[in-house]
């Protein structure tokens, strides 16, 4: 058990995932030969669920989340299960997931809760925006926003501004001129590569879209 725990990690480190998936798998094969806490029982469930996801092995995520959340049923676990029905495109089962998540966040620390409710506000609203209800996804991103401020949050921050200017961007609303640019500064605060390259993809979206094509081709490239 240890040692598959061991390998699992260290495949996953190196984006092993599909051999990753392999050892946890082992893992949980012994664990019911030993006295475990469901608690951490339930952490190898998950992460199996993890690797599975990167792996583009929805079902087997889908299934190992549910595991892991009749084990130990933390909001974390609801907002990953949501991640998987994005996935499948099923996007009403999702919001349900999400919305199951955020009535579940009194049973946390009020600092995790806050974190925790961010995080499952923007996948609301991500989904919102991806059913094109851009004027929801937009309100969901300005809650988040408003919570962040004041709880000093700035990967939240950056993903709702970078969220809204893209619903802006979307339904053609002349806000989106003042949510330009917010998310960026803050992505390269943090050294997120990820969240700049998507926030200046969506800058260069919204310069073509104002005939500004030499600007959206520079912001391209960056």
């Amino acid at each position: 058990y240890r040692y598959s725990l061991v390998a699992g990690e260290r495949a996953h480190e190196k984006y092993a995932n599909v051999e990753a998936a392999a050892f946890y798998g082992r893992a949980l094969e012994v664990a019911p030969k030993l006295e475990l806490e469901p608690a951490e029982v339930a952490r190898v469930w998950e992460s199996l669920g993890d690797v599975s996801e990167l792996a583009g092995l929805y079902a087997d995520a889908e299934e190992a989340y549910a595991h892991a959340r009749e084990l130990h049923a933390h909001p974390r676990l609801m907002l990953k299960e949501g991640v998987i029905h994005e996935r499948f495109g099923r996007y009403a089962e999702a919001l349900d997931w999400y919305d199951r998540g955020l009535r579940s966040l009194d049973s946390l620390e009020p600092e995790e809760g806050a974190r925790m409710k961010a995080e499952l506000g923007l996948a609301y609203a991500g989904v919102r925006v991806r059913q094109g209800e851009f004027t929801d996804g937009a309100a969901w991103c300005k809650r988040v926003v408003d919570e962040a401020h004041e709880t000093e949050n700035l990967p939240a921050l950056a993903h709702a501004y970078y969220l809204m200017h893209l619903a802006y961007i979307s339904n053609r609303s002349p806000e989106r001129a003042a949510l330009r640019g917010l998310a960026l500064p803050i992505y390269e605060e943090l050294g997120n590569l990820l969240g700049q390259a998507n926030v200046l993809n969506n800058m260069g979206v919204d310069a073509y879209y104002e005939g500004r094509w030499q600007e959206a081709l520079d912001l391209y490239e960056r």
